[in-house]
Parts: structure tokens; C-alpha cells; sequence
């Protein structure tokens, strides 16, 4: 049965009810393009990136990180130390750093008093935050933290055959994938600790992925954990899409996302 949108326009909310209840969370997929939508079929293909861990130890320091990328793109961390000893550990900012792809960044502690030296108390804990700043030019930097890769093709239901569009869809996601793995793509991240009794610090780092996963897999399926075909997605979710058309013609909607060009360090927007 065909419902109508002008009709379903002008009623109250409380008296939607029933089959325009379904209606409604149709439309709200699909946008203005209805029959765009109940014409085609979409089908993805993806897998998660691999990923440093986030808390990570040593003898006399534990520490836990959480990347601050409220605005897509991330320009810091919030660390926290917990002192494992039994004496005064003291954090050196200025050798500590992240890391992704062969290419670091400074970790500078964010506070009104700039300190190159933070000082945890025996058994206790402080939390930091910290931006990212280019090691010579001293510009402040963000960086990306994608966490996973996905591909969708849209394909007209006159498509009899979508085998092409299908092949580079899951063509785009693989190469990411490879790419990320292949330039180690995770954030790790290391600090330079010194209890007061050393004579020397040491590099306390987070341990990179065990296990680098799968490709993505080669045949396209209905997959719900795909991202959303409409609306935004998240920077941390690398998304490509492709459709077919009804002669079974595909291309891709967008530029895909390129690891080397579009996830490098880039200075702060002003």
C-alpha cells in the first residue's frame, strides 16, 4: 500500500499510530528521496582497525589515556598517572609524544603555568591533559583516530547485475585497510617517567595492536553495523559509498577517504 507523505504531513504526532509509525521511520532513512529508497537494495562490506591499547603499565607507573576529538579531528589526550611507588615519580613532558605512521607529535601539558615536570605523590594518582604540537615548528596539531572502515553500494533494483560496483566498493576498503596496517595507522602514545631515586628516565608506551585483523570481506552483505548511508558520520568511521543505477552503471558517490592525504597531522584551525 502506498502511503501518503501529504497526508501524513498534516497529522498530529500522538495520532500517527500503526503503519505510518513505520512510515515515518522509513522516511527519516530515506530523506526526501522515498522511492529512491524502497527502488534499491544497499549491501556493505567493512572491518574494524586495529588499535594501541589505551591503558597501559610499567613497575613503577600505571596510565590510562583518552583522546579528545570532540571536534572530529583530535588535539590531545587526557592522561592519567597512578604512582606505583613508594617514592615520588615524576612525569618529564617534554619526552613524551604520539606516534602514528613513522610521524610524532610533542605531548605539551595544557594549563595556564606551562610545566615540563609533573610530580605524582608515592601511591597516588594526578590526571593531565596534554595538546599535540609539531616537535620543530611548535604549531599546535591534530590528528585522526579512525577506528573502523566500512563501504556501501546502493544498487537499483533494476540492476540485474551489480558485480563491478560490488568489486570496487570492497576494492576502496581493502586498500585503506591495507594501508593503515601496512604504516602502523594507530595512535601510540609514550611518556618519560623518573622516580626521584633514578639516575634516568624511562619511555613508558602503550602496546601496539597483537593482532592486526581481517580485510574486509570481498562480497558485500546487508550489514547493520555499517554506518548510515544518510546523515553525518563520525570522523573515527572511514566511510565510502558507491551506487548502481538501474542499467547497472557504478561509481562512487564520494571522494574516498585517502590515508597518506587526508589522516595526516594538520596544524589547528583558526
Amino acid at each position: 500500500m502506498l502511503l501518503r507523505v501529504d497526508f501524513l504531513a498534516n497529522r498530529p504526532v500522538s495520532r500517527v499510530v500503526g503503519s505510518f509509525v513505520l512510515f515515518t521511520s522509513v522516511f527519516s532513512v530515506c530523506g526526501a528521496s522515498l522511492l529512491g529508497c524502497l527502488s534499491s537494495t544497499t549491501r556493505s562490506t567493512g572491518a574494524s582497525l586495529p588499535q594501541a591499547t589505551e591503558k597501559f603499565s610499567s613497575e613503577a607507573v600505571q596510565i590510562e589515556i583518552s583522546h579528545n576529538c570532540s571536534g572530529g579531528r583530535c588535539d590531545g589526550l587526557d592522561a592519567i598517572f597512578q604512582n606505583l611507588l613508594n617514592e615520588e615519580l615524576q612525569i618529564l613532558v617534554t619526552g613524551s609524544k604520539v606516534t602514528r605512521a613513522s610521524e610524532s607529535l610533542a605531548l605539551v601539558y595544557k594549563n595556564k603555568v606551562p610545566q615540563k615536570i609533573l610530580v605524582v605523590p608515592p601511591k597516588d594518582k594526578i590526571k593531565a591533559t596534554f595538546v599535540t604540537q609539531s616537535p620543530l615548528a611548535k604549531t599546535l596539531m591534530t590528528y585522526v583516530r579512525p577506528t573502523s572502515i566500512w563501504c556501501s553500494l546502493k544498487v537499483d533494483s533494476a540492476c540485474s547485475d551489480a558485480t563491478a560496483g560490488e568489486a570496487e566498493c570492497a576494492a576502496a576498503a581493502r586498500s585503506y585497510y591495507r594501508q593503515y596496517v601496512d604504516l602502523k595507522g594507530w595512535i601510540q602514545t609514550s611518556f618519560a617517567v623518573k622516580a626521584k631515586s633514578w639516575q634516568k628516565a624511562e619511555v613508558v608506551s602503550n602496546v601496539a595492536p597483537e593482532f592486526l585483523g581481517n580485510l574486509p570481506s570481498i562480497n558485500l552483505s546487508p550489514e547493520t553495523e555499517a554506518p548510515y548511508w544518510y546523515g553525518p558520520h563520525s570522523q573515527h568511521t572511514v566511510f565510502y559509498r558507491y551506487s548502481c543505477d538501474a542499467k547497472c552503471a557504478c561509481s562512487q558517490i564520494d571522494k574516498p577517504r585517502d590515508f597518506v592525504v587526508d589522516d595526516k597531522f594538520l596544524p589547528v584551525e583558526k
